[in-house]
């Protein structure tokens, strides 16, 4: 953890007395190989040693596990609608969900292990996961003791969000559905929900229970281009060209499609 040490002591020099200085840093990786939650306790308690203000407490592996820290869907189609590279794209939306599959959102996805961290703590810790509403956040900040909290898709969805939930006689709850359309759109477009946006994707299914849409418009794009492929000469041909290659080789090459 050197380069670490040495990166937050100049940090902190920088920042001098007048600026807050917070790390966010992971509760978990959330894949094989990566840091776990007592690793990941390791480098808190050296953050806190060091002098760091607050910690932002997140999880997850853009690259490997990006599904871990948004939960919800795999936005697939919606991601892929905005790739200039055709080979990428079809690539990814028919291997997309296996390659990344879906972690199911829940409400407070990350409380568990948070939990573990504020015992551990006594430094300011900011939460991260799944607040949707007023009596979740209320929680948060009540019930289990920590200091701030940290909301992306809830303020996509409602800008003015914390404002309704201050105004609000009862619970308010925000209306996204985590269907994850401004993430996928995130480096290629502007940031912004489904629900607000009139320049969709054609075939965008809004309806997330319409899965007989998706299967078609899958089904359509395979076989659109499993014809294409398959009609070409080299393809066409391939299975004949490798029966008589094995057979003048006396068996050596083995033909997978058999």
């Amino acid at each position: 953890m050197d380069f670490m040490r040495i990166c937050v002591d100049e940090v902190l020099e920088a920042a001098g007395n007048d600026m807050g200085v917070l790390v966010k840093t992971n509760m978990r990786d959330g894949f094989r190989g990566g840091l776990d939650i007592e690793d990941c306790l390791t480098v808190a308690r050296e953050l806190e040693r060091l002098g760091v203000h607050a910690l932002v407490l997140s999880g997850g592996f853009v690259s490997k596990a990006p599904m871990y820290v948004m939960r919800g869907e795999m936005p697939v189609y919606s991601m892929t609608y905005y790739m200039k590279q055709l080979w990428l794209r079809y690539g990814i939306r028919l291997a997309g969900k296996r390659m990344i599959p879906s972690v199911p959102f829940r409400e407070l996805y990350f409380l568990d292990d948070a939990r573990l961290f504020r015992r551990e703590l006594a430094m300011p810790l900011v939460y991260v996961g799944g607040v949707v509403d007023r009596n979740g956040a209320d929680r948060v900040l009540d019930k289990e003791g920590f200091d701030f909290i940290q909301m992306g898709r809830a303020l996509i969805n409602e800008p003015d969000f914390v404002n309704r939930m201050a105004s609000a006689s009862g619970n308010h709850r925000c209306g996204c559905d985590h269907v994850n359309y401004c993430i996928a759109r995130m480096y290629s477009r502007e940031m912004v929900c489904h629900k607000h946006c009139s320049g969709l994707p054609p075939h965008y299914p809004r309806n997330r229970g319409n899965q007989e849409t998706r299967f078609n418009l899958l089904r359509h794009i395979t076989l659109r281009h499993f014809k294409r492929f398959y009609h070409r000469p080299f393809f066409r041909n391939y299975p004949a060209r490798v029966k008589r290659q094995k057979e003048a080789t006396g068996g050596l090459i083995h033909y997978y499609g058999k």
